[in-house]
C-alpha cells in the first residue's frame, strides 16, 4: 500500500484510574473497539496518507479533579512504524483542567470535531441496545431507541440519513435486514477510518470518489449499492 504512513499503531494509557484496586473499572472507558495486545496496548487500525484514526476515551470527571493535583491523570503513549518499518514514540498527556462551576461549564465553548466523534460512538451504542431488541423482536423498545438516535442525528447529516435507511427498515419490520445494518453500522461508528477533511456536511456522490475505507455510506451492510 504505498500510501501507508503508519502501520502497527498502538497506544498505551497510563493513568492511576486503570490500575486503583488492581482492577479496571468504569472510571476511564475507552469507547471504540481497538482490542488489546499481551502488553495492554491498544491496537489501532493502519493510518494511510489523508486520512486519521482517533480514539475515544471517557474518564470520571469527579476522580480527574481528585487526582489532577498530584500529576498527570492520563498519559497517552503512541508506537507506531513508518512506512520502512522504523518505529518512533510519541505521547501525549491530559493537561491541568480548571475546575469551573456549572453554569461556567455549561457556557463552555464545544469543540466540533471532538463532539461529533463521541456522537457517533455513542450512537453506536445506542444502536447495538436497538439490535439485541430487534432480536427479540421487542418492537416497542426499538422505537423508543430508534427516537434516541433521530434526537442525535439532527446536526449530522450522514447519520440522519443512516438513521432514516434504519426507520425504512424498522416499518417494514424487517429483522433480518434491520439486525445485520446495526451490526455494521455500529461497527463504523465506532471504529473508523476518517478523511482528514472530514466535515460534518455529507454528499453522496462527493463520498463515491473517495476510497472505499474512507467513503461514509448510508447503509454498511454487504448488499448496500441500494440505498431504498
Amino acid at each position: 500500500m504505498t500510501s501507508l504512513v503508519w502501520q502497527d499503531v498502538r497506544i498505551q494509557l497510563t493513568t492511576p484510574l486503570l490500575t486503583r484496586m488492581g482492577q479496571r473499572n468504569e472510571q476511564v472507558r475507552v469507547r471504540n473497539d481497538y482490542v488489546q495486545n499481551a502488553s495492554g496496548q491498544y491496537c489501532l487500525p493502519a493510518i494511510a496518507q489523508g486520512s486519521e484514526v482517533w480514539m475515544a476515551i471517557s474518564l470520571s470527571m469527579p476522580e480527574v479533579i481528585n487526582l489532577q493535583d498530584n500529576g498527570s491523570v492520563l498519559r497517552c503513549t503512541i508506537l507506531a512504524k513508518d512506512k520502512d518499518g522504523i518505529e518512533h514514540e510519541f505521547a501525549v498527556s491530559l493537561p491541568q483542567l480548571k475546575v469551573v462551576s456549572l453554569a461556567d461549564y455549561q457556557l463552555a465553548p464545544e469543540d466540533e470535531l471532538v463532539a461529533r466523534r463521541f456522537n457517533e460512538v455513542e450512537a453506536a451504542d445506542i444502536q447495538r441496545e436497538a439490535r439485541l431488541h430487534v432480536r427479540d423482536r421487542n418492537w416497542a423498545a426499538v422505537e423508543r431507541l430508534m427516537a434516541r438516535l433521530e434526537e442525535r442525528s439532527h446536526e449530522n447529516p450522514w447519520l440522519a440519513e443512516t438513521v432514516s435507511y434504519l426507520r425504512k427498515l424498522l416499518d417494514r419490520r424487517d429483522h433480518e435486514a434491520m439486525e445485520k445494518e446495526l451490526m455494521y453500522s455500529s461497527d463504523k461508528l465506532k471504529n473508523r477510518i476518517a478523511d482528514l477533511d472530514d466535515s460534518v456536511m455529507f454528499c453522496m456522490s462527493a463520498e463515491a470518489v473517495k476510497p472505499a475505507f474512507l467513503r461514509k455510506k448510508v447503509t454498511q451492510g454487504r448488499n448496500s449499492d441500494s440505498q431504498t
